[in-house]
């Protein structure tokens, strides 16, 4: 399941980049924030970038679900200052999107409900005091 997941991400990277030398540098990268993030926090996260612009977290199955809105909402936004600030392809993106997931698997049967996902802007991310600390 792994290397299929591996693959398609490949693919789509593959068919946003221009070669595929750049293509397997940018995958190398996205693993690498994958592996810091997962380091730092604790949490299953899948991680996914659009059109090299746009990333997107979701921080899946966590007990950061319980905590109150406003507090999910400073954890989502200190994750994309990390991320921002660790990301080596970051002065390419424009937006980061933290979001909340509940996953669960039956047999054959996927389920996935999105819960509170909160976007930043970039700028504002790398303008932050709370980047300034990292």
């Amino acid at each position: 399941m792994r290397i299929l997941r591996l693959l398609i991400l490949l693919g789509i990277v593959v068919s946003g980049c221009s070669n595929a030398k750049e293509a397997y540098k940018s995958l190398g990268d996205l693993q690498q924030l994958h592996a810091d993030l997962t380091t730092k926090y604790k949490e299953e996260l899948s991680l996914n970038i659009n059109n090299d612009k746009y990333l997107s977290i979701s921080i899946i199955n966590s007990k950061l679900n319980e905590l109150p809105i406003e507090q999910k909402k400073q954890k989502a936004r200190e994750i994309a200052v990390y991320a921002v600030g660790s990301y080596k392809n970051s002065n390419e993106l424009e937006t980061v999107s933290v979001g909340y997931v509940i996953h669960k698997s039956y047999i054959i049967i996927n389920y996935t409900e999105a819960m509170e996902q909160y976007r930043f802007n970039v700028s504002e991310l790398k303008n932050s005091d709370s980047n300034r600390a990292i």
